[in-house]
């Protein structure tokens, strides 16, 4: 489990070049998912860490 902490992140960069590089995307859009994601990760993670852990 510990190593999809660092192949996961690693395979998401892959696509993003791939979705800017195929033209699908502009570089900008790539970006403001990558910070949704980030964001949205950060919040369940914070969530989960609370006392009688919160259920989305």
């Amino acid at each position: 489990m510990a190593g999809a902490v660092y192949a996961l992140p690693a395979v998401a960069v892959v696509v993003a070049v791939q979705r800017v590089h195929s033209g699908s995307h502009y570089p900008r859009e790539v970006a403001a998912g990558a910070a949704i994601g980030g964001i949205g990760a950060w919040v369940v993670h914070w969530l989960s860490r609370l006392p009688g852990k919160v259920i989305l």
